[in-house]
């Protein structure tokens, strides 16, 4: 594994990219509350809304994401969002 010093957060887009090499789901455990992520090609990414997109924005266990990343020896973390509109489908 290569020195993990860049982490990632973002949502399903990051990981749906097909050419990655993508490990196995991986849960681990904080003070904070329990955690998930992937290695992606060695870097680790957590998924902000969890892997089905369930966790709401207020429910996000932001202590417990940072602290996994800071475990795995993190030292720099990219956060990757997107936002939907506001307009209804006609």
């Amino acid at each position: 594994m290569r020195n993990l010093k860049i982490g990632f957060i973002g949502d399903g887009g990051l990981y749906g990219l097909n050419f990655l090499k993508k490990s196995e789901l991986k849960i681990t455990q904080t003070e904070y509350g329990l955690t998930s992520y992937y290695l992606i090609e060695d870097y680790p990414l957590i998924l902000r809304h969890g892997v089905s997109k369930s966790i709401p924005p207020h429910k996000i266990n932001y202590r417990a994401n940072i602290k996994t990343l800071k475990n795995l020896g993190v030292k720099y973390v990219f956060s990757f969002n997107s936002v939907g509109s506001c307009k209804k489908k006609s």
